[in-house]
């Protein structure tokens, strides 16, 4: 595998890892907010928010190379948007 499809295949991969953290930190959120949740959910939850950050930093900086053969502009406006 070349490093181009290397680097798109980790972009797919922490783009995935957004979604599959931000949906279940999000459910566990919820019922703390209501003033039903327990700290250890919201301790989870404060997890998979870090996990979150950090997959959507690396997916725009994976990105970045990808994208700037198409648009240098569009590549760094997607990076400096998250």
């Amino acid at each position: 595998m070349n490093s181009q499809r290397k680097l798109a295949t980790l972009t797919g991969v922490l783009y995935l890892v957004t979604f599959v953290t931000s949906i279940p930190a999000f459910a566990m959120k919820e019922p703390f907010l209501e003033g039903t949740g327990s700290m250890e959910m919201l301790n989870g939850a404060v997890v998979l928010e870090i996990i979150l950050a950090l997959a959507c930093i690396g997916t725009a900086v994976a990105f970045y190379p990808i994208g700037r053969r198409y648009s240098e502009g569009l590549a760094l406006g997607f990076v400096t948007s998250t």
